[in-house]
């Protein structure tokens, strides 16, 4: 027992320590006689599992009232040394009332204070989180569109069948695509500043909101969107992506993609991209560019179901604007996910969308492809004429001085001159374009550009990469198709 009663008061001896911390100037155990140790042993003993409060630790702070009816710590030790400062004096423990309601009082206003200091460090954490939230989600629906933000059922119309039939049937649906970084957003901007165009602008903020593939449930995108960083080499093979979808077949989506047909894939399409479009006006335009690769499948999927009496397919228009091959892939790879892409991969990724395009052609009943170096150098003749294939008049003087104005310069020079300082600085860049020229310079002419562009400097130079210079008896070609299968070649 010796032992024990010498464990006890070590104990003791280090609480009061602990008291004489937090209440300097207290009375301590050396003031106190064998009776009142005893006593104070006695306290010490009901409190015991309490230290961790003593000690700074909020984890009994949440409890209960009947889990914390048993005395503090604090308030025991307090009341054991008004006792031991009475017993010393000689005037009983009923002297040291007074001084222990003090301490009691102390400790109280103690754990009030830490209760108090918990409870807002927990909801200024909280309502940090809330703001941070609040702040990314206001950023990216500025960026990007609400549509990015607001989960997609609340981003969506509740036509039926009949009703979607009826729009599509009274509307012309124009398709914008090309490769990425071809030009197709510049063009997109153009027609869906003419009034009698409704794109996507305007009704959901900027960015991407132009591409309707983003604004969708109904078809896959093949990866693109959430694009990963390409780390190169022979181990990776998914083809998924910017620069890399195409060389999926299953990514060429065309009237027997059934998967994806019918008359409730095109009500539910409709009705997600039907939130954005201003049905007063007749043109609905969307604009993606795998659309390149897509066409055949957007055909069929606007005729799916009931349309009105006596309009035997959907009005739906296609063009399609290309771009110089080293261009696309010079301008693509300053993208994040692209940064590391070989230019030959790009450029037979360039070929490949190419390929599934001149493809489709044949099969849909309205496209029109014209060249990005075209429509920069006369952007008023060119909008003119995109503007009749799809129905418009474009004899608004305002809006061509708007699409002169605003049509900046050619910018392939930059590109020749980014892809000119890789081969120079880099062997391994020079014999990956002689390959390169090797492999797909060919398929690239078809299409009316020149692949061997010429690094030996000065303006000639430099005018070889453009369209006018590069593309020879091709410049200015076009396909302009209103029945099945029409339309000249590239």
């Amino acid at each position: 027992m010796r032992g024990a009663e010498e464990a006890e008061m070590a104990a003791y001896t280090e609480d009061a320590a602990e008291l004489e911390a937090l209440y300097p100037g207290a009375p301590t155990c050396t003031a106190c006689t064998t009776t009142s140790t005893t006593r104070m042993m006695e306290n010490n003993k009901q409190t015991k599992r309490l230290r961790p409060l003593l000690r700074g630790s909020g984890d009994q702070l949440g409890q209960s009232p009947a889990a914390s009816a048993p005395l503090t710590r604090a308030r025991a030790m307090a009341r054991a040394a008004a006792n031991a400062s009475a017993s010393a004096s000689g005037k009983g423990p009923g002297a040291g009332a007074g001084a222990g309601a003090a301490g009691e009082a102390d400790a109280e206003a103690l754990l009030r204070e830490k209760r108090r200091l918990n409870a807002r460090a927990f909801w200024m954490a909280h309502l940090g989180g809330l703001a941070f939230v609040a702040v990314m989600l206001g950023v990216n629906g500025y960026l990007y569109g609400w549509h990015f933000v607001l989960p997609g059922f609340l981003m969506r119309l509740r036509l039926d069948d009949a009703a979607v039939g009826a729009v599509v049937a009274s509307h012309t649906v124009v398709h914008v695509g090309g490769p990425h970084r071809g030009g197709t957003t510049f063009l997109w901007g153009a027609l869906a500043k003419h009034a009698g165009v409704s794109g996507f602008e305007g009704n959901v903020g900027r960015g991407l909101e132009s591409e309707g593939m983003f604004v969708q449930d109904t078809y896959p995108t093949f990866g693109i969107g959430t694009d990963i960083h390409y780390m190169g080499g022979e181990q990776d093979t998914v083809d998924r992506g910017v620069g890399r979808f195409a060389f999926d077949p299953d990514s060429h989506l065309t009237e027997t993609s059934e998967a994806y047909l019918g008359a409730a894939a095109r009500t539910r399409l409709y009705n997600r991209w039907g939130v954005y479009w201003d049905t007063s006006r007749r043109v609905l335009l969307e604009k993606s560019p795998p659309n390149m690769q897509w066409s055949r499948y957007l055909q069929a999927l606007w005729d799916s179901g009931p349309l009105a009496a006596g309009v035997p397919h959907a009005d739906v228009r296609f063009v399609f604007v290309t771009r110089h091959p080293v261009a696309v892939a010079m301008a693509t790879r300053k993208w994040e996910c692209c940064d590391q892409m070989r230019v030959v991969d790009l450029v037979r990724h360039w070929v490949v969308q190419h390929r599934w395009m001149e493809e489709d052609k044949q099969h849909l009943r309205a496209v029109k492809v014209v060249h990005y170096e075209d429509v920069v150098r006369e952007p008023v003749h060119w909008l003119r004429e995109i503007l009749a294939f799809v129905g418009l008049d474009a004899a608004d003087k305002g809006y061509l001085d708007w699409v002169e104005r605003e049509t900046r310069p050619d910018t392939n020079h930059k590109h020749h001159a980014a892809y000119c300082a890789l081969r120079i600085k880099e062997p391994l860049y020079e014999a990956q374009h002689t390959r390169m020229v090797e492999d797909y310079g060919d398929a690239v002419e078809q299409f009316g550009y020149q692949l061997d562009v010429d690094c030996g400097g000065g303006n000639g130079v430099e005018g070889s990469f453009r369209a006018d210079q590069a593309r020879g008896a091709h410049a200015g070609a076009h396909t302009d198709a209103s029945e099945p299968g029409g339309g000249a070649e590239l």
